[in-house]
């Protein structure tokens, strides 16, 4: 629950602090019981650096995965929103990412 969330390492599984899969399938249940649909927030464009797209990506620059982030050899000029630039270099590939798109844990 780092960066309120958007630190997603699984989008396979519930966050153990909003309950089990059970939970959900019982939630579900539930509302068709009474005609009230859910509406589920899923955040698609943003995951953890512990999530397994990245470690792959990050390990292998010729992995499919590392196509879900932006590499490159020399940052641009973009600003966070947050503070200073928008690009961290990673020196396991010696290249630059975008991290609008990945939200650091910080367990790591």
């Amino acid at each position: 629950m780092d960066d309120n969330g958007y630190d997603i390492s699984d989008y396979e599984d519930i966050a153990s602090i909003f309950g089990t899969m059970e939970d959900m399938e019982k939630l579900i249940a539930e509302g068709q019981k009474r005609d009230i649909k859910i509406i589920m927030d899923l955040v698609v464009n943003h995951t953890s650096d512990e999530h397994a797209w990245f470690i792959e990506a990050k390990e292998n620059p010729n992995n499919p995965e590392r196509d879900y982030y932006i590499w490159r050899d020399q940052p641009n000029d973009l600003l966070s929103n947050f503070s200073g630039s928008a690009w961290e270099f990673d020196p396991a590939s010696q290249q630059y990412i975008i991290c609008t798109s990945l939200v650091r844990s910080n367990r790591t």
